[in-house]
């Protein structure tokens, strides 16, 4: 019952927060700017877009590896695919990363461990995302906040992540916390991280994919606006993007819509970008995200009759033929 409250909330949010932008804005004027974003333009920014999602999967990938998960590339972008496929589709702001979860598991890997490289996985994004935001918040102006802001908020966020490695990396429960399963999850979890962290290239290597990642966000961003007609300045994207990104994660709307678009017309109307093309923008980012992963459901669907197929075996249609089909998933 919680569970549905929740998803009708995060639905009102979102519905609620783009019917009140596209009304405030006037959706005629944000309609017509999306058919007017030239062809070239929008191609590079369904390129940036996708380049973030490999990346992303990538970044798992590794993280995988370091952690002794055996599973070649190949698969690993499949699994993100429908876990990519899964956020857009499904409600709540972890569908995607439940799904990344289950279906690894599925695939053979230790539950605990599957639950743990996709955890490490947010946690080196969101790393990423608030050292580059930090970084990025003193080249900004008293146009989006005053010196004493935005130097704050940028010890704040470094102080964050020091924090929370330090947390992870040296703190030990007592032994007689152990007895409960909760304590033993988080204390195999910090294990994992600092088998992550054992070896720094690893983990720069990981925040890397992640400063990298937001960098193609920024682009398509700077690329959208610039293609509808705005001279906004890269340096002003490169300070205000990541700051959509991090409110986006907030988990209060379904995939980030409304969200993603009302932090955009907010923060991007401090530099002089009008509503209607930075709303415009936004919802392109939306919909591009969406495209790309369209995909996902293709290997959801043929996974899922892979996955039969070995149940179906295993209940004795075709005897030992049902463990690799069903270990192996779509790799054939």
């Amino acid at each position: 019952m919680k569970k549905r409250v929740l998803i009708l909330l995060k639905l009102a949010v979102t519905v609620g927060a783009l019917g009140w932008l596209l009304y405030k804005f006037e959706a005629a004027n944000v309609f017509a700017n999306l058919r007017t974003v030239a062809a070239p333009a929008l191609l590079l920014a369904g390129a940036l877009v996708l380049a973030q999602s490999v990346l992303a999967a990538i970044r798992w990938h590794l993280l995988m590896r370091y952690l002794g998960i055996a599973i070649d590339l190949a698969r690993t972008l499949q699994i993100f695919w429908i876990g990519q496929f899964a956020t857009v589709l499904l409600p709540g702001g972890v569908a995607g990363d439940g799904v990344r979860m289950w279906v690894l598991t599925r695939d053979g890997t230790r539950a605990s461990a599957s639950i743990n490289s996709v955890i490490l996985d947010r946690v080196a994004a969101l790393t990423g995302l608030f050292l580059l935001v930090a970084a990025s918040l003193p080249f900004a102006d008293d146009r989006v906040a005053a010196a004493s802001v935005r130097y704050a908020l940028a010890a704040f966020l470094v102080a964050a992540v020091a924090v929370g490695l330090c947390i992870g990396l040296f703190l030990r429960p007592p032994e007689r916390w152990l007895d409960y399963r909760v304590v033993r999850a988080v204390f195999a979890l910090a294990e994992d991280l600092r088998a992550v962290c054992r070896s720094p290239r690893q983990a720069l290597s990981l925040v890397a994919l992640s400063i990298i990642g937001i960098g193609s966000n920024i682009l398509t961003m700077f690329v959208l606006v610039r293609s509808l007609g705005v001279a906004l300045r890269f340096s002003d994207c490169m300070v205000l993007a990541p700051l959509v990104v991090l409110i986006t994660t907030l988990p209060v709307s379904l995939g980030g819509w409304g969200v993603r678009e009302g932090s955009t017309v907010g923060l991007f109307g401090l530099v002089g970008v009008p509503p209607a093309v930075s709303l415009s923008a936004s919802i392109l980012i939306g919909l591009l995200t969406t495209l790309i992963s369209v995909p996902g459901v293709v290997v959801w669907l043929r996974w899922s009759r892979i996955m039969a197929a070995g149940k179906n075996m295993a209940n004795g249609d075709s005897g030992p033929a049902a463990g690799y089909v069903a270990v192996r998933g779509i790799e054939g």
